[in-house]
């Protein structure tokens, strides 16, 4: 039995960790003894650690610490499904889009005609969209930006990765075949293929809520990829995670 539902590994790889600490689940599995903790065995190079660790249900929100040295930028403004920043030094922009919805204080079209005029304004050499943590939503919101893009003839970055699901990772593709953006980072969580077009509905005994597709999406007419892979592939790895910095933008930046 399974607790991750997956199309591909790479959404395996998003989805575990929550599975991991999560108490119950690995309780389920067999891994530990109860809920509440279980014992792990770490690696990093030539050295090994074993410790017991706490449920996450056991800890309350204020107790987690983030364990990098720095704030990268992509994580810099928790809670905003889309803004952007001026790279000085790499003479870029940098768009993140993490949900494909609209924000209350800023319709989408007005963050899009602001990016539109930074475009203009400054000394730029390319655009990099941030599309890594994005889980959807809707696949339309983002056709203002798309718009804004075309009538510019700049380079345009895509960043994509294994949190890359649903109406996130149509816009990557989207840009692709558009705007002839050179996708940057890991392969989706989204195989191209697939049901989409989700809907719920609440179980009327147990209240539990289900999701179902609507729809199958065939983006692909002649093959069937389990993913939609990188242009430039950047492999992920613990140490620049701990010292808060992000080879994938890096990458983009140098490209």
């Amino acid at each position: 039995m399974t607790l991750v539902s997956a199309e591909n590994m790479y959404a395996v790889m998003a989805l575990l960790p929550s599975v991991l600490v999560n108490g119950e689940a690995v309780a389920f599995l067999g891994m530990s003894d109860g809920p509440d903790s279980a014992d792990f065995h770490f690696e990093t190079g030539d050295a090994s650690m074993a410790m017991r660790l706490r449920s996450n249900k056991s800890i309350s929100s204020a107790a987690w610490i983030q364990g990098q040295a720095k704030t990268p930028l992509h994580a810099s403004h928790s809670g905003e499904f889309y803004w952007s920043q001026y790279i000085a030094d790499s003479r870029a922009l940098y768009v993140n889009y993490s949900r494909c919805e609209e924000r209350k204080d800023l319709p989408f079209a007005s963050f899009a005609e602001d990016v539109g005029k930074a475009i203009d304004q400054l000394d730029l050499d390319r655009v990099v969209i941030d599309v890594r943590v994005n889980s959807g939503g809707n696949e339309a919101v983002i056709r203002p930006l798309v718009s804004e893009l075309k009538r510019r003839q700049i380079k345009i970055f895509v960043l994509i990765g294994r949190r890359t699901f649903s109406s996130a990772f149509g816009n990557a593709l989207t840009m692709k075949e558009q705007l002839g953006a050179v996708l940057v980072g890991e392969p989706t969580g989204q195989k191209p293929n697939a049901f989409g077009e989700t809907r719920s509905f609440e179980l009327p005994h147990s209240g539990l809520r289900v999701q179902y597709s609507t729809k199958f999406w065939k983006r692909f007419a002649t093959s069937d990829p389990d993913a939609l892979y990188p242009d430039l592939t950047v492999e992920i790895a613990i140490a620049p995670y701990m010292e808060g910095r992000d080879p994938v933008l890096e990458a983009a930046l140098r490209y």
